[in-house]
């Protein structure tokens, strides 16, 4: 068997601000299975007027030309893994500003520059089992098994695991 001579690396990148008076429910959050894997979608502490997110994905193959049919309709092309890694931070954080406004001598942190503060990034590794299919001969699709810890906040109920079709970028 030969070693593969080409293995993609992933990498993406997302910046955002918005204005003073969104709603909450529109502000941006870290989380889920589009940006930090290894943390919970919709955590209130992880919502903010301003985000940045980078995520690294390294991207091998498993088993190559696979060519498993099942009476035509379905077709097992190929079995990939990829290794990854998100990061990123939110500021003007929704529970940050609840906490200034009950308790006026608290100040939310600086919105636009704390962003970039890597000191208080969150963090996740994990791990993508990505099985790659053909239905009906129409075009070639990717079921995702994504396994992911959250690396800044050590407990054991951090790890998520979720499923996918297509990459996350």
């Amino acid at each position: 068997m030969s070693v593969p001579t080409f293995c993609p690396l992933g990498f993406h990148a997302e910046f955002g601000i918005a204005r003073d008076d969104i709603p909450e429910q529109k502000q941006f959050s870290l989380g889920g299975i589009s940006n930090i894997r290894g943390i919970p979608a919709g955590e209130a502490s992880y919502t903010g007027r301003n985000k940045f997110i980078a995520g690294l994905e390294y991207r091998h193959p498993l088993l190559l030309n696979l060519n498993l049919n099942a009476d035509n309709w379905f077709r097992l092309t190929k079995i990939k893994g990829a290794l990854f890694s998100d990061t990123g931070r939110v500021t003007q954080i929704v529970l940050e500003e609840r906490n200034a406004f009950l308790d006026p001598s608290l100040t939310v942190p600086n919105d636009i520059p704390g962003v970039f503060d890597v000191q208080h990034f969150s963090i996740d590794a994990g791990y993508s089992f990505q099985i790659f299919f053909d239905l009906m001969g129409i075009r070639e699709t990717l079921f995702r098994i994504d396994v992911a810890k959250q690396l800044d906040h050590f407990n054991e109920e951090s790890v998520k695991v979720y499923l996918s079709l297509d990459q996350p970028f």
